[in-house]
């Protein structure tokens, strides 16, 4: 039996999004689970690291044509999505936290870049 097929989700995830050294094969593992393991897992998960994996979950599937990222992902962001409808906290979290977009993180560096530069020549 291979490692993937011995992790719960938790573990896959970790394996997927929270190194960078995974195995493609993973994302049929992590996609062989139903919306309500995930919503449940998302749920119940107190996990701090949890919106960075979901981050770098979403991030590594956008651009992959795999079949079964393409599957994952649109999973991963239904449950989500479903749990943002909750209430404005939920939607918060995952609309701004989870699915931060590019851009936002390369303005907020670009600002901090820019405000450094203001510090060091005063």
């Amino acid at each position: 039996m291979q490692l993937a097929e011995k992790l719960d989700i938790e573990g896959l995830l970790t394996a997927v999004a929270g190194s960078d050294s995974w195995n493609s094969a993973d994302y049929s593992r992590l996609d062989q689970f139903a919306d309500r393991d995930f919503e449940k897992f998302f749920r119940e998960t107190k996990q701090e690291r949890l919106f960075k994996l979901l981050r770098t979950l979403d991030e590594r599937l956008t651009d992959n044509k795999n079949p079964d990222a393409v599957s994952l992902r649109s999973k991963v962001r239904r449950v989500l999505k479903k749990i943002a409808a909750d209430n404005k906290l939920n939607s918060f979290r995952v609309n701004h936290v989870v699915f931060r977009s590019k851009a936002e993180e390369d303005q907020k560096e670009a600002s901090v870049i820019t405000q450094e530069r203001i510090d060091k020549e005063r």
